[in-house]
């Protein structure tokens, strides 16, 4: 049984849901995964032969990680900074550097399996177990709560929200980050997975949780959930691997359906 990646696109208006779910997998994608914008992005030039573009790559095997990349991000200052199963690297175009915490300090786990560059020029990082924060030469870690840290993002507000898989409290898969307040939200507030995978913010500043069996646009005291558990796993549908909002309010999700690929 191979999985089968499907794309879906969710606008706010719930009636369209069925429609776009059963007309979408006729297009699947077989083995890649692709987001669509609804708006015009820019191209290559098609004067161009793919063979006129420069590109350089780098290897594990050459030696340039020490461990093996997960996550990426780029900061505000324009390093781009790479999570791996061993720790934080940054590159600043030329060469990779392993990142160093202060003395005194280090990660809670190296394993980073998020990454999120904030506005205010500090770098946010999920990992195995715990959450750390490195801001102006400070490294602050956040023991609780546990869980793998799937996916992050700052919100509008300059929040950070995150989701987690391996939950071992009933706190819920997602939770607020901002200053000293950390807040998680589960099926008590209308998210009913206990494990989430992606998550994304549309333009109205709804807050969407990509889960196993499950996809719930959310907000305080207002949650929707477009397909459960029963009816996933009837189509085949496993999880949610990938999110991105629209700028008309929409939201692309691919989705993985089990089954011939």
């Amino acid at each position: 049984m191979g999985a089968r990646p499907t794309r879906c696109a969710v606008s706010p208006n719930a009636s369209k849901l069925k429609k776009i779910m059963r007309f979408l997998p006729s297009v699947a994608l077989h083995g890649a995964i692709l987001l669509l914008a609804s708006v015009p992005a820019k191209a290559l030039d098609p004067t161009r032969q793919i063979s006129q573009y420069a590109h350089t790559a780098w290897r594990i095997q050459d030696g340039d990680f020490s461990g093996s990349p997960i996550v990426i991000t780029q900061a505000k200052d324009g390093y781009l900074w790479i999570g791996t199963n061993l720790g934080l690297v940054r590159f600043d175009g030329i060469r990779f550097l392993s990142w160093t915490p202060p003395a005194g300090k280090q990660l809670l786990d190296s394993r980073i399996f998020s990454i999120q560059g904030a506005r205010d020029g500090s770098l946010w990082m999920g990992t195995g177990n715990s959450v750390s924060h490195w801001r102006n030469g400070e490294l602050s870690n956040y023991p609780l709560p546990r869980g793998r840290m799937e996916a992050m993002l700052e919100g509008s507000d300059g929040a950070i929200w995150i989701v987690r898989s391996q939950v071992t409290d009933r706190d819920g898969p997602l939770c607020r980050f901002k200053g000293s307040d950390v807040r998680c939200y589960g099926k008590a507030d209308g998210i009913p997975f206990d494990w989430a995978m992606q998550v994304a913010e549309d333009t109205w500043g709804n807050i969407w949780i990509g889960g196993y069996y499950g996809l719930t646009r959310w907000r305080p005291g207002s949650a929707t959930t477009y397909f459960r558990k029963k009816e996933t796993k009837a189509e085949g549908i496993t999880v949610v691997k990938a999110m991105a909002a629209g700028h008309d309010g929409s939201l692309w999700a691919v989705i993985e359906r089990s089954g011939p690929g």
